[in-house]
């Protein structure tokens, strides 16, 4: 996991900050595969599983592990990029269309309590 102060929505921000914030939202999202492939591997340990679905299980193993290496490789850009390298990241900001991701790649973590959290066992399918 790659910490560094958080980046400055702006014309100065820096771009290592920038990387690492990156870098750590691609590894929660490694995390997030890595959770649907235990899911889906204890649905499909049944001797009668379809052959489809044991693929799709190595798709999410394969996602996963090149989630993990996409990150490290984030991280590693964060390290060694220069603090003076700056990059208007207001710009690159309004090209994401997840408010709440955007907000966190810019730094701006909001405390867990005033993350809102549904009912445990809900499931919102889209």
């Amino acid at each position: 996991m790659y910490a560094i102060s958080p980046p400055v929505a702006g014309p100065g921000s820096s771009l290592g900050a920038l990387l690492g914030t990156a870098a750590t939202e691609v590894d929660a999202l490694s995390g997030v595969a890595d959770r649907l492939h235990s899911l889906i591997a204890r649905h499909i340990a049944r001797e009668d599983a379809p052959e489809e679905s044991i693929e799709d299980a190595q798709m999410i193993d394969y996602l996963t592990q090149h989630l993990e290496a996409l990150g490290d490789f984030l991280a590693q850009l964060a390290r060694v990029t220069p603090p003076e390298i700056l990059v208007d990241a207001a710009s690159a900001r309004a090209g994401v269309g997840l408010a709440d991701l955007a907000r966190r790649l810019m730094g701006d973590v909001p405390d867990e309590a005033a993350v809102p959290a549904g009912p445990a066992g809900e499931c919102e399918l889209f």
